[in-house]
């Protein structure tokens, strides 16, 4: 007997969800817009995009992501920031793994842009978040900035 993987998306304004096989995930922008359309949390969202990638659907992966992460996002979750927070680091963090890969200079300091102005985002909503200031250090290692890292590391463990 096989069991599905299911995530249940709460209807908003009532009991009822609308459930997702995680094994038969529709495109991305589909599922944004039960997730917009509900006010679904945000961990929610999260949660899509990492399914994505273990599928190995970067391109729906990334729209979750940008999805989640759209600044229009933030007058309807007002006090879902740890949730933003998450969101935010998993796109810096893909940017800084694009980065790491990429032989092209020019592209790899594109990602690198993309990356800083995710963790910076993030840093916003709080300054102090430790997952932020670690991934923001592992950005600074790649790009040869030991001194910075270094802070935020040391930052973290006190």
């Amino acid at each position: 007997m096989t069991t599905t993987r299911t995530i249940f998306i709460p209807i908003h304004g009532n009991e009822d969800v609308v459930e997702v096989n995680i094994d038969e995930l529709p495109e991305a922008d589909n599922i944004l817009d039960v997730l917009r359309a509900e006010f679904a949390p945000l961990d929610l969202w999260l949660r899509f995009a990492v399914e994505y990638y273990k599928q190995g659907r970067i391109d729906q992966f990334k729209v979750m992501l940008d999805g989640g992460t759209d600044p229009d996002l933030e007058q309807y979750f007002p006090n879902s920031n740890t949730e933003r927070i998450a969101l935010l680091n998993a796109l810096g963090s893909y940017y800084t793994q694009l980065a790491s890969g990429e032989r092209d200079k020019k592209q790899k300091e594109d990602y690198f842009a993309q990356a800083t102005a995710s963790f910076n985002r993030a840093e916003k909503i709080d300054l102090h978040q430790n997952l932020t200031l670690i991934s923001k250090a592992i950005l600074l290692l790649y790009k040869g900035d030991l001194k910075n890292a270094l802070l935020n590391f040391t930052t973290v463990l006190n």
